[in-house]
């Protein structure tokens, strides 16, 4: 799972709501919803970020990066 911020564009922040909704339907975990900045937070699968695209009031998608660090007896990298 990816942890995803999804950003509600203007035209659409008054129906946060049924943004949120169509996010949770396309398989999106929702974890937190600011509605008054319009942002969503959630996890999703990698391969849902298509399905976000087309959901209307969705301005933008961020994927937080993922940071590994490798095992204390490996070589140096």
């Amino acid at each position: 799972m990816t942890d995803v911020t999804i950003t509600v564009d203007d035209d659409h922040l008054a129906s946060i709501d049924e943004v949120v909704a169509a996010v949770r339907a396309s398989g999106v975990q929702v974890t937190q919803v600011h509605a008054a900045i319009g942002i969503i937070s959630g996890t999703m699968a990698p391969d849902a970020r298509h399905a976000l695209t087309a959901i209307r009031g969705v301005g933008a998608i961020e994927e937080s990066p993922q940071f590994g660090v490798a095992p204390p007896d490996s070589p140096i990298q």
